[in-house]
C-alpha cells in the first residue's frame, strides 16, 4: 500500500448504513419512511459493531421494523466488485481516483479477489430516487407541514417537494416496476461477489460550491449510495486517505462495501480487517490506531474438516451444499 500523510485539520471516521429496518425509525422526521433507516458513525468497527449490537432490535410500533437476521462472515479469502472503468465516476477528482485504486490493492493485501462489475444498473436505480415518482414519498411524510409551510423550507426542498406533485399513481407502479427490474439484475450481479467497493463520494466539494447549484452536486456526491436503500443493501463507509495534490489537497476520501441485506455484520468484519491493514490513525485527535476485533466466526485457514451424517453423505440430497463450496470426501467411517 502507497504511504500517505495525515492532515491535521481533519479526520477520519467509519460509518454504518444497516440494513433497512433492522434499527427502529419510531420517532424520527421521515423522508421516505419505507426507505430511512438510521447511520451509525464511529471511530473504529468495534463502536460500529457495539452500538449496531444494541440498536438492531424489532419495533413493534414501527410498521417497516423487520426481525434482524444472524447471517454469516465472508471467508479469509473472498470475492469483492469493482466498478469497470466505464462505470466509475469521481468528476475529475484525479486524486480521489488515485485513493479508490489504492484501496482496492489494500483489499487485495487481505485476501480478497477482484472482479470487475458494470454497476449501471445501481446507478440507475439511484436515479429513481429524486427524478423519479420515489421523490413523492417525501411529501406523504410531512404532507401537513408542507401544505401549511413549505414556504419556511430551503429553495432546493420546496423545488424536490414541488417536483413530487408532478407524478400520478401510474408513474409510481412504472417507477417501482423499474426499480423491481434493477434489484433483479443487482442481485444477480452480487451473487457473483462477497461485496463491491465503490467509493463513498466520487468527489468533494465545498459549502459554497454546493449552495451555489445544491441539487446537481449532491446528486454527484450520492452518485455510489442514493441506490443502496432502494435497492435494500447494507452497507460501510471506511476510510481510504487524504488527496495528496491539487485544489483538495488534505480533503479526506472514502471507499463503501457494500452487498445484500443482513450481510451487516459480515461488512463489519471485512472493515475491521481491512482497517487493521491500513491503520488509518482514529478520530478528531488522530489517535494511534490500535488493531480492531475481527470476528473469531473466520477461521485463520481457508479449509476445515468436518463430520457429516444424513442428507448431507455422497449421493443424499443435500450433499450439494458442501460440494458446491469444493468439499471433498477424506474419509468414510
Amino acid at each position: 500500500m502507497t504511504e500517505l500523510n495525515w492532515c491535521k485539520n481533519t479526520y477520519y471516521i467509519f460509518g454504518l448504513k444497516g440494513t433497512v429496518g433492522a434499527v427502529s425509525i419510531n420517532g424520527v422526521v421521515p423522508a421516505c419512511k419505507t426507505l430511512d433507516c438510521l447511520t451509525v458513525f464511529a471511530k473504529s468497527t468495534d463502536d460500529l459493531k457495539t452500538v449496531f449490537s444494541v440498536i438492531r432490535q424489532y419495533d413493534k410500533d414501527d410498521i417497516c421494523s423487520r426481525h434482524y437476521v444472524e447471517n454469516d462472515l465472508f471467508s479469509k479469502t473472498f470475492t469483492f466488485g469493482v466498478p469497470d472503468k466505464k462505470s466509475l465516476e469521481f468528476f475529475n477528482d484525479t486524486q480521489a481516483s488515485l485513493l479508490f485504486d489504492n484501496a482496492v490493492e489494500s483489499l487485495k493485501s487481505i485476501g480478497g479477489i477482484a472482479v470487475t462489475i458494470d454497476i449501471s444498473p445501481f446507478v440507475n436505480a439511484a436515479k429513481l430516487l429524486y427524478e423519479g415518482s420515489f421523490v413523492a414519498e417525501r411529501f406523504a411524510g410531512n404532507r401537513e407541514f408542507f401544505e401549511k409551510d413549505l414556504d419556511k423550507c430551503l429553495d432546493v426542498i420546496r423545488t424536490i417537494i414541488g417536483n413530487s406533485q408532478k407524478f400520478s399513481a401510474v408513474d409510481s407502479y412504472n417507477d417501482r416496476y423499474k426499480l423491481l427490474e434493477y434489484k433483479r439484475v443487482a442481485d444477480e450481479i452480487l451473487d457473483k461477489v462477497d461485496f463491491i467497493v465503490t467509493p463513498t463520494a466520487p468527489t468533494i466539494y465545498s459549502i459554497k460550491e454546493v449552495l451555489a447549484d445544491p441539487i446537481k452536486l449532491n446528486s454527484n456526491i450520492g452518485y455510489y449510495t442514493n441506490f443502496m436503500n432502494l435497492l435494500d443493501f447494507s452497507a460501510i463507509a471506511v476510510p481510504a486517505g487524504f488527496r495528496q495534490t491539487g485544489e483538495k489537497k488534505d480533503l479526506p476520501f472514502g471507499v463503501t462495501f457494500f452487498t445484500k441485506a443482513f450481510k451487516d455484520d459480515a461488512l463489519l468484519d471485512i472493515a475491521a480487517r481491512y482497517s487493521n491493514y491500513t491503520r488509518y490513525p482514529l478520530g478528531s485527535m488522530l489517535l494511534p490506531f490500535n488493531v480492531v476485533e475481527e470476528s473469531s466466526k473466520v477461521s485463520d485457514s481457508t479449509e476445515c474438516q468436518l463430520c457429516v451424517c444424513g442428507a448431507h453423505l455422497k449421493g443424499f440430497v443435500l450433499n450439494s451444499q458442501l460440494s458446491d463450496l469444493g468439499g471433498e470426501i477424506c474419509k468414510k467411517y
